[in-house]
């Protein structure tokens, strides 16, 4: 499929949940050396956000986090019908197993079903095809790397040691 077909397919996508008054979200993590960039864009809006981790992790983790903001964002700005494009598959893969023990998935389904949402869809997109918004939020994760401040993460154990060992 052409770059151009996929685009078509894509804005014809987000028309459809434009006209049903879904809030849209782009999310996107990027990695450097030492950190991991996490960016959120809010097409409706034309709002960006990012953060990054004090330490490198797995491009999975970052699109986790992201996923994970963009669902509070959400719900402080009271958003009730959202859906969240993501060009992680993986992410994708770990949210649909409601059994998945990824302690970031356990809090994104957590904080879905504790708040006030109507609709919360999770959508994969594939990368580097000039979709606008994934381009924002690829745009915001690798800018969130040289901030100065980072966000606190809380890791389960299991994850804090695999971290640690891959950084040794």
């Amino acid at each position: 499929m052409t770059v151009e077909r996929i685009k078509t397919q894509h804005a014809l996508i987000v028309e459809d949940y434009l006209d049903r008054n879904y809030t849209i979200m782009y999310t996107d993590a990027s990695l450097s050396e030492d950190k991991t960039g996490c960016g959120i864009f809010i097409l409706n809006t034309n709002a960006g956000y990012s953060f990054h981790t004090p330490f490198k992790s797995s491009s999975a983790f970052g699109e986790l986090l992201a996923i994970e903001e963009a669902i509070d964002i959400a719900t402080h700005n009271e958003y009730f019908s959202l859906v969240i494009f993501t060009d992680s598959l993986i992410s994708c893969q770990t949210l649909k197993n409601r059994k998945s023990n990824n302690s970031i998935a356990v809090r994104i389904h957590n904080k879905i079903s504790q708040n006030l949402f109507r609709s919360v869809q999770i959508r994969w997109i594939p990368s580097r095809k000039n979709i606008p918004g994934n381009d924002k939020a690829d745009e915001l994760a690798k800018k969130s790397i040289e901030l100065n401040s980072s966000k606190t993460v809380k890791l389960k154990i299991d994850e804090a040691c695999k971290l640690t060992k891959n950084r040794i």
